[in-house]
């Protein structure tokens, strides 16, 4: 039997050579295309049995792509790869007869390479976060036009992932923003990951989170002026935001409280594990845990 072919759409490299290593290791044909324009080119080329597709990509976003497919009647059958479980695009999503979706805060690899082994042995996946009896449902290929896609434990995804509180960390230093997302995992929290002031302002407009841990000294547009689209240009007052800088000087300190900073953390003087547990009060102090 002929191997299985994926088509990734991936920005991320990093992400993506995971992805593509663990499905290839196991017998999947991957091609790989780090834009949705890219995609629609290589999804003529390779006729892929399957698309893992991300949300936010350059050039044309994961939305365009699926609203593409639909207005060519492509039935390819999709799983997303998100930063977000809100209920209003995983409704959008199953709108678009989408298989399942994973979240990246979440994310594991081997756990998305038995959702696609499982799809292509049953017809079917069994979502992670069901506990309802499994039910069987339609291959997205197979939909009536304009019909829903229900994937199993849909319903229980949707009202119970907005309930964690998501936690955006914006850090452009790799080895420590990965060492804080490990911390921070050891939490009930929804999490995100930003590297540049772009990315940041990205991701707090798509994803509203409850808190951002907030770097100043960034790629592109700097914390400071991160911090003044969500106070001034947003009028937000609500998310709570916590400062971690290699700056110590007062005036740097004085002016990200004058825009609305609970706090500033010098990060030569806290540990990532101090720099969780500065998150944990926050958001209990703003009634998002217990």
């Amino acid at each position: 039997m002929p191997a299985k072919s994926i088509l990734l759409l991936e920005d991320d490299d990093n992400l993506a050579v995971l992805i593509q290593d663990v499905f290839e290791r196991h017998g999947y044909v991957v091609v790989r295309g780090k834009n949705g324009a890219e995609g629609l080119r290589l999804l003529k080329q390779a006729a892929p049995d399957l698309i893992l597709l991300d949300l936010q990509m350059p050039e044309m976003n994961g939305y365009q792509v699926l609203e593409s497919l639909r207005k060519e009647g492509n039935r390819v059958p999709v799983i997303v790869i998100s930063n977000s479980g809100q209920p209003v695009e995983l409704q959008r999503l199953a709108e678009f007869g989408v298989v399942d979706y994973l979240i990246k805060a979440e994310f594991d690899p081997t756990e998305l390479l038995g959702l696609v082994d499982q799809f292509f042995t049953q017809g079917r996946v069994e979502g992670r976060n069901s506990t309802a009896e499994n039910v069987e449902a339609a291959e997205p290929h197979a939909l009536p036009e304009g019909s829903e896609a229900v994937w199993p434990g849909k319903e229980r995804r949707a009202v119970r992932e907005p309930q964690k509180p998501k936690v955006l960390v914006v850090e452009d230093d790799v080895f420590l923003a990965d060492i804080i997302m490990q911390k921070l995992r050891q939490y009930p929290y929804e999490l995100a990951l930003a590297r540049t002031g772009e990315e940041a302002i990205q991701c707090y407009d798509s994803q509203h989170p409850d808190l951002i841990l907030l770097d100043l000294l960034l790629p592109g547009i700097s914390g400071i002026e991160v911090l003044r689209h969500i106070r001034s240009v947003r009028n937000d007052a609500t998310t709570r935001v916590v400062v971690v800088s290699n700056f110590s000087e007062e005036g740097h300190r004085e002016e990200v409280e004058q825009l609305g900073a609970q706090r500033y953390m010098v990060k030569a003087n806290v540990s990532p594990g101090e720099i969780a547990k500065v998150v944990e009060e926050e958001l209990r102090a703003a009634g998002k845990v217990a």
